[in-house]
């Protein structure tokens, strides 16, 4: 027992004890971090969090288990983690003094080989155990895990074992009567055999997890022992549908009831039929017309697998080509047959299985799923929960995912797949949860009506898609959603009353969307959300915030404004209304210290964090609001110890019994940036010095009266003496003043438009015209009269986001010059751009301009592109045109390029 009376001697030192209960006078972070080192075992043990837990560890010098380690029991519980070791087995009388553990883990050991039976004997108390990360373990012995009489959960994680009859032996329901969990992920199993899991017969085995084991076999009898299986896992392996099927029908048969299968990653492919069939415009990579090629389904022997075993090897050409720009596209309806979509194949042989099981929850992630229509999936009743997450989902119709298909569907992932949108009549009316974040597609289409008849939805994620605009009709019929996110979804543009539909919506996340930067928040966006208690608009690009912004906001009680560009809150009223308020962030904007105050009306508000902006020093209302929350975060700000600082401080300085000076703990923390002597020192260390040392004194009112009366006076010597000379001179200054305010009042409004830009034009275009892109630079730069053009090959920032490189060159450009051409009308982005420059340059008529090459066949224009080409007078370049043609080309496009006379012109380059 001597490692106790090195824990003593440790506890002593530290005034705490290393294990169990702590004494009150010695700070947390010393108790917990105390590290003692067992000679004898060579490890080094401490506390770990939570209470009742200790570690220990070291791979160089644990060679033996830490058998005197003191671990107290903390609300029924004791927790012992030896990891990153090099003990080489577990010998019986190792856990002789640790008979109360309730969890064990002895994790990544490299030298362990051997668990001795009768290792365990007498740990009846012993709920969880991992034995993982022990690559040279490749076998239990029977009678290894003897006496867990009362363990639930097992974890056998990234061992040695190669066959799963190297395992199963040890896990007897004689000897592991309780057990509910078993993890054998990332063990090199290879294959399930018939006899596996028979030494297994009659547990209580409810979840079994065999995830990334390499498995390429699973015989139709090799789970029938485990009756009880409830949950299982195959997550990542490469196993045959068919054998999958015949599995599932086997424990179907036998009564057992599984309620969840993973079979994520499993290289599973839901074929059509037959070979030949056409390709839907409604989808983002196909091409109109027939996509010919064979369809094998043909099964496999191998010399090295047992006869059972087959393997069904599937190929399907890849479909690539540029899918076209439309407004509204409309999917076909559900009374289309379409004879050559009929699924087939193994993995529809076991989806066939799975619907005939009692399987309620399905993982099918990381499969290839590529269209869902109306006869693709079996109807599935009971399935509450499916992931179609990372599918390769192209092509969503009417009835793919109906209420006919799954009736008792809740919660449906079909995120990080490339669907173009979502139309009325692809999925369930009856679900609860939707997640359809991340989708490849250039654009992802809401539909009017996508909603109508969702009525029961209660969350709703589109974040990550490229949506850009919302109507106030997309959301119609979800008059039950509670939760929406929307984060980083490229939108910019709401529309008024977009969130009236969703009267019980309480959480809404529209973070890292650039909308306030073309259109200011305004409250009208937030009509009927009286209800809503948590808004989150981070990373907004949000310069300020309207006094009204929040006034529908009622019942609000968590905001978020954090990484926006807000400079001031100094006289906001903007929280006034939010006086359900508790949850205040607006961290990392650019806000200085305010002498108003903010909050005086939000009586519930009890945490506001504004790290990370530019306070300097603290006001007298800044001080009096931090004493009427629990927190307020200024971490991270530049204050500056000075008088200015101390001056509002002093007021609200605290005394304790013994003499030291401080201000309320919420502030006093907070270190300074300058000036260099307090540099990283605390605001508390320099109120005392300044305190002790009468630095900065009070305020007087009347010491500063002399020289304001002496400012006064030279003030009006000043104001009569110009006065004097202005009266002289009155005839002269009329005439000057009139020829100037007639000029400025033709051109004001034209000199406004075109000053301070940093470009003289924005170009956009196709890559395949930058041949003549490079021609247009070389003449327009390199020529006097010499303009300064933005073109992204040479001007956009490396690791931008295009989106914003693009938006931002726009609105530094003093205009924008569309390079129209049959590429440019085929480009998705060369479209984005045109539409974004029109709408964006509405209020200057001569600030877009239009260079055609060549003839553009009218069916690849857009709306915008179309209308452009028709209501505005463009120039029209050809390469085979003579000199004197091209040179009043370059003089035509000089002149429309030319700034106003009078104008500041360009910003210096950065």
């Amino acid at each position: 027992m001597w490692l106790v009376l090195l824990l003593g001697l440790a506890a002593a030192k530290h005034a705490a004890p290393v294990a169990g209960g702590r004494d009150p006078n010695v700070g947390v972070e010393d108790a917990r971090w105390a590290i003692v080192h067992d000679p004898l075992s060579g490890c080094s043990c401490k506390k770990a969090a939570p209470e009742g837990h200790v570690l220990c560890f070291d791979h160089v010098s644990c060679t033996r288990f830490p058998s005197n380690v003191t671990v107290r029991t903390y609300f029924g519980e004791a927790v012992l983690q030896v990891r990153a070791t090099s003990i080489a087995r577990l010998s019986v009388g190792d856990l002789r003094l640790l008979q109360h553990l309730t969890e064990l883990a002895v994790d990544n050991s490299r030298a362990m080989v051997r668990v001795e039976p009768g290792a365990f004997r007498g740990m009846s108390l012993l709920l969880n155990l991992s034995l993982s990360f022990l690559p040279r373990l490749r076998h239990l012995e029977p009678g290894a895990l003897e006496g867990l009489t009362a363990l639930r959960e097992l974890y056998l994680m990234r061992n040695g074992f190669l066959r799963l009859g190297d395992v199963t032996p040890a896990l007897a329901v004689r000897t592991l009567p309780s057990l509910v969990v078993l993890n054998l992920d990332d063990n090199a199993l290879r294959a399930v055999e018939a006899p596996d899991f028979r030494p297994m017969a009659g547990t209580s085995l409810e979840v079994l997890s065999l995830a990334e084991c390499d498995l390429g076999a699973l015989h139709p009898e090799g789970l029938a022992p485990l009756h009880r299986l409830a949950d299982l896992n195959l997550n990542d392996n490469h196993l045959d549908a068919g054998q999958l099927a015949a599995a599932l029908d086997h424990l179907g048969a036998l009564g057992v009831a599984l309620q969840k299968l993973d079979l994520g990653s499993m290289a599973l492919s839901l074929r059509l039929r037959p070979a030949l069939r056409p390709t839907s415009a409604f989808n983002t990579s196909g091409t109109f017309g027939l996509t010919a090629g064979p369809d094998p389904q043909s099964g496999v022997t191998t010399e090295d697998s047992p006869s059972w075993i087959s393997t069904s090897a599937t190929t399907e050409a890849t479909e690539e080509s540029q899918s076209q720009i439309l407004d509204d596209p409309t999917p076909p309806t559900t009374s289309q047959t379409r004879p050559w979509d009929q699924p087939d194949g193994p993995f529809h042989q076991l989806l066939q299985s799975i619907a005939r099981s009692e399987v309620k929850e399905l993982v099918l992630h990381g499969n290839e799923v590529a269209r869902l229509h109306n006869g693709t999936l079996p109807r599935m009743p009971g399935l509450q929960r499916l992931d179609l997450s990372h599918v390769d989902l192209t092509e969503g119709l009417p009835g793919g995912l109906s209420a006919d298909v799954v009736p008792d569907l809740e919660q449906l992932d079909l995120g990080g797949n490339r669907l173009p949108g979502l139309w009325p009549g692809f999925l369930s009316d009856r679900l609860l949860v939707l997640n359809m974040t991340a989708s490849a597609a250039p654009y992802f289409n809401l539909a009017s009506s996508a909603f109508r008849n969702m009525s029961r939805l209660r969350s709703l994620d589109l974040s990550y898609n490229r949506v850009f605009r919302l109507t106030n009709v997309t959301f119609a019929g979800l008059g039950s959603l509670q939760v929406l996110t929307l984060r980083n979804s490229s939108l910019f543009r709401l529309d008024d009353g977009l969130f009236l539909p969703m009267e019980r919506l309480e959480r809404l996340d529209l973070s890292g969307n650039p909308f306030p930067l073309y259109h200011s928040l305004r409250a009208e966006l937030f009509q009927g959300l009286g209800g809503l208690r948590v808004l989150l608009l981070a990373g907004c690009s949000m310069r300020s915030l309207a006094p009204d912004a929040f006034r529908h906001l009622s019942s609000l009680q968590q905001l978020d404004l954090q990484d926006n560009n807000l400079l001031t809150l100094d006289g906001s009223s903007a929280f006034r209304p939010l006086r359900a308020l508790e949850r205040l962030d607006v961290s990392r904007n650019r806000i200085g210290p305010w002498r108003s105050a903010l909050f005086d009306n939000n009586e519930h508000l009890r945490e506001v964090r504004v790290a990370g902006n530019r306070l300097t020093y603290l006001t007298a209302a800044m001080l009096q609001e931090a004493e009427g929350v629990d927190l307020l975060d200024l971490a991270d700000n530049t204050f500056h110890c000075g008088c200015d600082l101390y001056q509002p401080a002093s007021a609200r300085l605290l005394t304790s019994d013994t003499g030291v000076v401080t201000l309320t703990s919420k502030l006093g923390r907070y270190k300074c940036l300058s000036p260099d002597r307090w540099w990283n020192r605390t605001i508390d260390e320099f109120l005392q010095w300044a305190t002790a040392h009468s630095a900065c004194g009070p305020v007087d009112a009347a010491a500063p009266l002399w020289w304001v009366g002496l400012l006064l006076g030279l003030l009006f010597l000043l104001l009569l003496g110009s006065a004097a000379v202005t009266y002289r001179l009155r005839h002269h200054l009329r005439y000057y003043l009139d020829t100037i305010a007639g000029r400025r009042r033709d051109s004001a409004r034209e000199l406004a438009a075109h000053a301070n830009f940093q470009y003289d034009a924005f170009v956009s275009y196709s890559n395949e015209d930058q041949a003549f892109v490079h021609l247009m630079v070389t003449t327009l730069e390199n020529e006097a009269p010499h303009f300064r053009l933005c073109v992204y090959e040479r001007d956009f920032t490396v690791g931008a986001a295009i989106t914003e490189a693009v938006l931002s060159s726009v609105a530094s450009s003093r205009r924008v010059v569309l390079v129209v051409s049959p590429a440019f009308a085929r480009s998705h982005w060369c479209a984005w751009e045109a539409h974004i420059a029109h709408h964006q340059r509405l209020l200057a008529e001569d600030a877009l301009l239009v260079v055609r090459l060549g003839a553009v066949q009218d069916a690849l224009l857009t709306p915008t592109l179309r209308y452009l080409l028709n209501t505005r007078i463009y120039l029209e370049w050809c390469d085979t045109a003579p000199a004197d043609r091209q040179r009043v080309f370059w003089r035509k496009l000089r002149a429309a390029l030319a700034p106003p006379v009078g104008s500041l012109g360009l910003l210096p380059v950065q």
